[in-house]
């Protein structure tokens, strides 16, 4: 490795921000949503030890700039189409203050399209294998369905806008954007963030870890769920068991 491959490197990981302890104390993100019960659980443990539950490396930090650049254009793209009305980066807490949140969130951007309809913008940049798994479905992944359902019912939006852009090649004829928008039901978004709560709740309380369950779903076999493959909790949930 040259100096300047060395310098290059540092430079990177620089530009992704540090982890910062939330100064009203442990929450769940939007992001989260759709995933593990019991990794949730892990995750907050981890994080109320006060250690830094996203560490940082090159690669996180290659992942992270390609990304944060692309959701940038596609904003900016969108500030254009709707110069009157759009905003980005909308944060939104539950519960709204001054209650201490449970659970926070960022919508990529909330505007009026020419229906007079009000969405919540959710932008997902992903490698191919992701992307094109997407594409055979005809459908978004329904983690991030949910994440952009919660925005949609704490922002007061009526419909979600989610965007897929591939950082890779993609077969010819594919293309690499794909788009969809359509309302979700406030119940889901609302029992949602039921379940986040109630898993904060469980790890403040002190409670054993949950069941593994991935959208009220069972999980008993880890090698078949993608999800485990790569849970950094993996070697913990093992020792817990079922």
């Amino acid at each position: 490795m040259t100096n300047y491959d060395q310098h290059f490197i540092e430079h990177l990981a620089s530009l992704r921000p540090p982890y910062v302890p939330s100064a009203t104390g442990l929450r769940v993100y939007a992001s989260e949503a759709g995933g593990c019960d019991r990794a949730l659980y892990y995750r907050l443990k981890h994080t109320d030890s006060g250690e830094d539950d996203h560490p940082a490396s090159v690669t996180d930090a290659i992942v992270w700039h390609i990304g944060n650049n692309l959701h940038d254009e596609w904003q900016t793209m969108m500030g254009r189409l709707y110069p009157d009305n759009f905003t980005g980066e909308v944060k939104w807490k539950f519960p709204e203050p001054p209650a201490l949140p449970l659970v926070s969130g960022r919508c990529d951007g909330l505007y009026t399209d020419q229906r007079d309809v009000k969405l919540a913008l959710e932008i997902k940049t992903m490698t191919r294998w992701k992307f094109e798994k997407s594409v055979k479905a005809g459908r978004p992944y329904q983690k991030h369905t949910l994440q952009a359902a919660l925005s949609q019912y704490m922002l007061k939006a009526q419909e979600v806008h989610i965007v897929y852009l591939c950082k890779d090649w993609v077969a010819p004829g594919m293309g690499n954007i794909l788009e969809w928008t359509f309302p979700v039901h406030p119940n889901i978004a609302i029992a949602e963030l039921n379940r986040e709560a109630r898993i904060l709740k469980r790890v403040k309380e002190g409670h054993p870890p949950p069941p593994r369950m991935i959208q009220g779903e069972e999980i008993t076999n880890l090698d078949k769920e993608p999800e485990c493959k790569f849970c950094p909790f993996r070697d913990l949930c093992e020792m817990r068991g079922a």
